[in-house]
């Protein structure tokens, strides 16, 4: 993610979340390149950047829409932009939420759903294999960044990198949470820092869920 701040004051943490569907699991850089494209959203129920929000990203293949649905805020998290392709910022293809961090120390994070459904339709379309990765989880002294994703039961984890920044850890079966642990911040998105990156994949699914946020220890 990056971070921006002033002074103290933690303002945004942008993340990067790139989804790529095939018929045989991939791994590596090439869930990279052959992602789906999350350009464009239109809000299409509740209010704007709220919980309960909707927004409609059409088109991410030939055949398939994605709804992004913020699900919870916790601990005083914000969602200031949905999906911030500002300034060539990360991957403009991905999922890129840019979320406010709480200002108590501690935990904030903020949690969206990610639906697919058959291209103009609200008909749920099972993917064969999706492929979620979060990247550039990183950190520093003040702060340690955080992304969780439910890709659902029967999922699987794998790092992107043999020597990694990162923790990840099960919290139940196909639920994996990465918390930066070497505190070193990488250059805005550094989409060639696979220490900072890790997969989440699994099959026949119609959605999953995405959580983003930082813990600090100082506000």
């Amino acid at each position: 993610m990056k971070t921006i701040f002033t002074s103290k004051k933690i303002l945004s943490a942008i993340a990067a979340l790139i989804i790529s569907v095939s018929v045989f699991a991939q791994s590596g850089s090439s869930n990279l390149t052959a992602g789906l494209n999350f350009q464009n959203p239109q809000l299409i129920a509740g209010d704007d950047l709220q919980v309960g929000a909707q927004y409609r990203f059409a088109s991410v293949n030939d055949t398939i829409d994605a709804v992004v649905i913020i699900d919870s805020l916790v601990n005083g998290a914000k969602v200031n932009k949905i999906d911030d392709n500002s300034n060539g910022t990360g991957y403009k293809a991905a999922f890129q939420p840019a979320v406010q961090s709480g200002s108590n120390i501690g935990l904030s994070y903020a949690v969206f759903r990610v639906n697919f459904y058959k291209k103009g339709t609200s008909v749920a379309s099972s993917l064969q294999v999706v492929n979620a990765t979060a990247l550039d989880i990183d950190g520093n002294n003040q702060l340690k960044e955080y992304a969780r994703i439910n890709i659902g039961n029967g999922g699987t984890m794998s790092y992107m990198s043999a020597t990694t920044d990162i923790n990840v850890s099960a919290i139940s079966n196909g639920h994996f949470v990465g918390r930066n642990q070497a505190g070193t911040e990488k250059n805005g998105i550094d989409t060639s820092a696979y220490s900072n990156m890790y997969t989440a994949t699994n099959s026949a699914i119609s959605s999953f869920s995405v959580a983003y946020g930082t813990t600090t220890s100082t506000s």
